[in-house]
């Protein structure tokens, strides 16, 4: 019931052909280009959608990609899992930058989610004959980490991991902490607001450098200025 197949989505027309159009995803008009492509017989799978109503407005659609049923998922080994922080860990990190903090210095956070982060992934190609889907007679070969596979999380756990070491090496002890739910990360800075800003923008350009898409529009800050910072020690 969460689920609805492609063929029986009308709205699932217009998000395939955009997905075609960023490339992550090659179309091919018959079974046997597949073949000669992959060099091997596909395994296919079902293409489902699941759709999110945001508002009166707006309504969201994400394609996926049935690997339980097709079988892709059952030949995987999950050798790892993703440990996401603790909550305590964000409030660890903004009594810290209180206890830390100047005189008429302020502690804000910033949370602005990654967008399309499995798509970000390239798939190997000695695994894309497992991501295969037709769809109103076009045969679709995934060349990015799918949505539905068993290991896609883990594998965009490992980017997310790496992304945020890297950012966080950017900066001095007590000016940003950072911790990443998944694709929602939670920066706590602290500062004056010159150098707040400046390394919300240093925070932010780095991760546009990186190739990532940020979902500005959902952003959110929040900013607490103190007063007679040694209090706090």
């Amino acid at each position: 019931v969460n689920y609805l197949a492609g063929e029986e989505d009308p709205a699932a027309t217009d998000e395939t052909d955009k997905l075609i159009a960023t490339g992550y995803v090659r179309a091919y008009d018959s079974i046997e280009a597949v073949r000669a492509t992959l060099k091997c017989d596909p395994v296919m799978a079902k293409l489902k959608t699941i759709t999110k109503i945001v508002s009166a407005t707006v309504t969201k659609r994400r394609l996926i990609l049935d690997c339980l049923t097709s079988g892709s998922n059952s030949r995987t080994t999950q050798r790892e899992r993703v440990v996401l922080p603790r909550m305590t860990d964000v409030i660890n990190n903004v009594l810290g930058c209180l206890l830390n903090a100047g005189e008429n210095h302020m502690v804000a956070q910033l949370v602005l989610d990654f967008t399309e982060e499995f798509w970000k992934i390239p798939l190997n190609p000695g695994e894309r004959r497992w991501f295969v889907a037709e769809y109103q007679g076009k045969f679709l070969i995934w060349r990015r980490v799918a949505q539905g596979s068993a290991n896609g999380p883990q594998a965009w756990g490992r980017v997310s991991a790496l992304v945020t070491r890297l950012v966080q090496s950017m900066f001095a002890e007590g000016e940003l902490e950072l911790q990443t739910y998944t694709d929602d990360p939670i920066a706590t800075l602290t500062g004056s607001e010159e150098t707040i800003r400046r390394n919300i923008a240093i925070l932010v350009m780095a991760w546009r450098a990186m190739g990532f898409a940020l979902a500005f529009r959902k952003g959110q800050l929040g900013v607490g200025r103190i007063v007679g910072g040694p209090r706090y020690q």
